[in-house]
């Protein structure tokens, strides 16, 4: 990809050099036609091409839409298909805007020879300055008839650049190697300066669509991936959920593409059923119940709460992630921290400050219980948690009940290792004691009381 760039500069250079010398030996007069024909055919663009989207754009991007988006999960996508649309529209608006100025340039540009055919010598010694300075005007006259029409070619790639730049500076990942040409190119570098990203913007977007930006929208999607892409390279960097919410915060159509998509797929996956392809093995052991109650929260993901679930989303990974459990899958460790206080206590409030995430807190404790009695052979009832109004209780109360379940656990493990040749009054008196306290639990059952008092007078 260098190899590219470096060849792409060099073509910009001797290109360059050969317009100036060309200009600076033609007439003045036919430099400053030539100048008048090339801004003419740019700004006769522009309006032919912003007409030709907002009348054509709408049926354009809705048919291109349909022919890529053609697999069922796609067609349900409202969010996706507006998507698909307005990138339809940018790549329409840039292929539109090459097309008419590629006409109007040789148009313009052949009624400039007749004109100038035509005008006489009188007329152009008006035009001609003194011997000393015509070449230095023509020289001058050259170079911004170049500006304009490499500008006319460049834009788009100067807007990308723009792009990348952005994304690259938001999370400090420089892209894949394909995007060198971009990122290191000092020719594009430059027209990225002199406005090709307003121009862009305005060569791409609908009348009818002034909401939308679209390199805003482009910048904000890459930063997502190129935050992905630096946390999956670079396992000593946590992924920026800062990025997520300021970029998610200033979209328009990001936002709905992500919360539609992610609800969309988890909805398949949770009925055994693909998303473009990929599956999603559940498991079938304890965590199985879980595994559905959290699909079952993400498919009812919506535009409005997207940023504050993947924040939930990013608390609870980062929590298990610092107490050594990979996934949910992995039972052993997460039973492991969820003996521990600390960890249930935050698991939990995370959970509670979510509006769509709190349901998941009664999956967590029957999971945790389920799992736990399974490992010392006793049968479970698959519910121990009561049916409460969560928006009736405080952090102190969900702190208290992350409490009594960490503290349930560690007495059925040791209840579970109790000898009844060796055992003490005071284990025994502690356990009892304990069991007051899971006695007051709003969330657990009477049925989880039961069990651990059984399991005690066994012994």
């Amino acid at each position: 990809m260098r190899l590219i760039s470096i060849t792409f500069t060099a073509i910009f250079i001797i290109s360059f050099i050969f317009y100036l010398y060309f200009s600076s030996k033609r007439k003045t007069l036919k430099n400053i036609y030539s100048l008048g024909a090339n801004l003419i055919t740019f700004v006769e663009t522009f309006i032919v091409t912003k007409l030709l989207v907002n009348i054509f754009g709408n049926n354009i991007s809705k048919t291109f839409s349909s022919f890529l988006l053609k697999e069922e999960e796609w067609v349900k996508m409202d969010a996706a298909t507006d998507f698909v649309k307005f990138l339809s529209t940018i790549i329409l608006g840039v292929l539109i805007f090459y097309l008419i100025y590629v006409i109007l340039y040789f148009i313009n540009h052949l009624l400039k020879r007749i004109i100038f055919k035509k005008v006489t010598k009188s007329s152009y010694k008006l035009y001609e300055p003194k011997k000393k300075d015509i070449k230095l005007v023509n020289i001058g006259i050259g170079i911004v008839s170049f500006l304009i029409t490499t500008f006319a070619i460049l834009f788009p790639f100067g807007a990308m650049v723009k792009v990348v730049d952005y994304a690259s500076k938001r999370t400090e990942y420089n892209g894949p190697s394909e995007f060198y040409i971009l990122t290191d190119n000092a020719v594009l570098k430059a027209y990225s300066y002199v406005g090709s990203e307003p121009f862009f913007n305005n060569v791409t977007v609908m009348n009818d669509k002034k909401e939308i930006n679209s390199t805003r929208e482009l910048k904000a999607m890459l930063s997502i991936v190129f935050a992905f892409l630096e946390a999956k390279e670079d396992n000593t960097k946590e992924l920026d959920t800062v990025i997520f919410k300021e970029e998610l915060t200033e979209t328009y159509l990001v936002p709905s593409f992500l919360s539609e998509l992610c609800s969309n797929a988890a909805a398949r996956f949770k009925n055994n059923q693909s998303f473009l392809g990929v599956t999603l093995d559940i498991p079938t052991d304890k965590s199985r119940q879980l595994y559905l109650d959290t699909l079952e929260v993400i498919s009812n993901w919506e535009r409005e709460n997207l940023i504050s679930d993947i924040e939930t989303t990013f608390e609870i990974y980062s929590l298990l992630e610092d107490n050594n459990v990979k996934d949910i899958e992995d039972t052993d460790s997460l039973l492991i921290a969820m003996e521990k206080d600390e960890f249930s206590e935050e698991l939990f409030l995370s959970l509670f400050h979510n509006q769509d995430f709190k349901k998941l807190i009664p999956s967590f404790m029957n999971f945790g219980v389920d799992t736990l009695l399974e490992t010392v052979n006793i049968s479970s009832s698959g519910n121990y948690v009561n049916t409460i109004d969560f928006s009736k209780m405080t952090d102190d109360e969900i702190r208290k009940e992350a409490q009594i379940f960490s503290l349930a656990l560690r007495d059925i493990k040791q209840i579970s290792n109790l000898d009844a040749s060796t055992v003490t009054y005071d284990e025994i008196n502690k356990i009892a004691n304990d069991l007051n306290r899971i006695k007051e639990s709003k969330l657990l059952s009477d049925i989880l009381y039961n069990v651990i008092y059984k399991l005690l007078e066994a012994i």
